[in-house]
C-alpha cells in the first residue's frame, strides 16, 4: 500500500466517523453560520464515460455521487441563483446559514446531458461559465489534446520500434519518457502531472510541445473530430430559459496572467458581449480561467460592467466579502465520493 492510498483510507475514515458521531454536522453549523459556500464543479460523466478518458483529474464528478451530492444540497443546504447571491454582496445583506451555490466551469457539454437533468428533477439553481470560442465548436482544450496524442505516442511506441529513433528529440523529455514508460494504470496520472507542469509555462511553449507531437503522429493528428465535446448555443438556451445562470470564463480560456492587458480586455470584453447577443440578457458574472488573475485583471473585470468574479481558492464568503474574487470549492470525485467525504471537502477539512 502506498502512502497516498494510505492518506486516503485514513481521510475516508475520519470523514465516516465525524459524519456518524454526527459531529460532522456540527463542524458545518459553525462553519457555515451566515456564510455562504461556492461550489465548483467542471465535468459530471458516467463511469463508462470516465473509463474512455485518457486523463483523470480533479475535475470530474460521476454522475451517481453527482445525484446524491444534489439531493443532499437541497434537502440540509440552502441553495440559491446567482441573482440572489450577488444580491447579498451588494447589499450587504448576511447570507442564510448554510447558503450554498452552485458553479460550473468550462461549459462541457456532459454539464447538460448529465447535470442539467438531475438539477432540473431536484429544483436546484446553478450558474455555468463559458470560454465563448468553445461553444458549439469542434476545438478542444489543449490539455486534452495534449492527453489524446501522449496517449497516441504511448501505443504507436508499442507498435513501432523506430519511433524512439525518429522522435529522439521529443523523447528527451523527462516526463514524457516517463509516460511512454510507465504501468499502463498510471497511464491517466502521469499525463495529469505532466498537463499541471504545462500549465506553468506560456501558451506559446505549449503549442511547440503539441505541434511536436503532431508532427510525430500525423495520422493520430489528423483524425477529424465529428462531435463538440462543449455545450452548443441551443443547448445553453435551452438551460437559461430553464432557470440556470451564465457567466463568462473568457473567450478563448487564456490564462489572464498570461497575456498582455490588452489582450485580456478583449477576453473579458468580448466573451460578455457574444453572451449577451446569444442570450439577450445582462451577463453579471465572470470566473478567471485556471483560477489566476491578478490586481490589474481583477480591475478589468470591473471596469466591463460585471458585478461578481470568481476564482478557485478555497473558502467561505460572508458578507463584506470582495465581489471580484470570491472563493469556491473545487468538488471532484476522488475527494467527495461519499457523502461524509463531500461534507468534510465542503467544510475544508480536506
Amino acid at each position: 500500500m502506498t502512502a497516498l492510498n494510505l492518506r486516503k483510507i485514513i481521510r475516508i475514515s475520519l470523514a465516516f466517523c465525524l459524519y456518524i458521531t454526527g459531529l460532522l454536522s456540527l463542524i458545518v453549523r459553525v462553519r457555515l453560520r451566515k456564510k455562504a459556500v461556492v461550489l465548483m464543479y467542471h465535468r459530471v460523466l458516467s463511469g463508462e464515460e470516465i473509463s474512455r478518458r485518457k486523463i483523470q483529474n480533479g475535475i470530474i464528478v460521476e454522475t451517481g455521487t453527482f445525484k446524491k451530492q444534489i439531493r443532499f444540497i437541497r434537502k440540509y443546504l440552502k441553495p440559491i441563483s446567482l441573482k440572489e447571491f450577488v444580491d447579498h454582496l451588494e447589499k450587504n445583506i448576511p447570507f442564510p446559514s448554510k447558503t450554498c451555490l452552485i458553479t460550473f466551469d468550462d461549459g462541457w457539454r456532459d454539464n447538460f446531458l448529465n447535470a442539467y437533468p438531475v438539477l432540473k428533477e431536484e429544483s436546484v439553481p446553478a450558474v455555468i461559465f463559458l470560454p465563448t470560442d468553445f461553444v458549439g465548436s469542434l476545438r478542444s482544450f489543449w490539455q486534452e489534446e495534449l492527453a489524446d496524442l501522449l496517449a497516441a505516442a504511448r501505443r504507436r511506441l508499442r507498435e513501432d520500434k523506430e519511433f524512439v529513433k525518429k522522435n529522439k528529440r521529443l523523447l528527451t523529455i523527462e516526463e514524457i519518457r516517463g509516460i511512454m514508460a510507465c504501468d499502463p494504470k498510471r497511464l491517466p496520472h502521469e499525463i495529469a502531472s505532466f498537463s499541471s507542469i504545462q500549465k506553468k509555462k506560456s501558451i506559446s511553449e505549449i503549442e511547440r510541445l503539441i505541434h511536436s507531437l503532431r508532427q510525430a503522429l500525423p495520422a493520430e493528428a489528423m483524425q477529424e473530430k465529428k462531435e463538440s465535446n462543449f455545450l452548443s448555443w441551443d443547448e445553453v438556451k435551452i438551460m437559461a430559459g430553464d432557470g440556470i445562470s451564465f457567466g463568462s470564463h473568457g473567450k478563448s480560456h487564456a490564462i489572464l496572467t498570461g497575456i498582455s492587458s490588452r489582450e485580456v480586455d478583449g477576453e473579458i470584453r468580448e466573451s460578455k458581449e457574444i453572451l449577451k447577443k446569444n442570450l439577450g440578457q445582462k451577463i453579471d458574472a465572470f470566473s478567471y480561467p485556471n483560477g489566476d488573475y491578478d490586481e490589474s485583471a481583477a480591475k478589468a473585470v470591473q471596469d466591463q460592467g460585471y458585478r461578481v468574479a470568481f476564482g478557485t481558492e478555497g473558502g467561505f464568503v460572508c458578507t463584506g466579502a470582495d465581489p471580484f474574487s470570491i472563493r469556491r470549492v473545487n468538488i471532484h470525485q476522488d475527494m467527495t465520493g461519499s457523502i461524509p467525504m463531500f461534507l468534510a471537502r465542503i467544510v475544508g477539512l480536506y
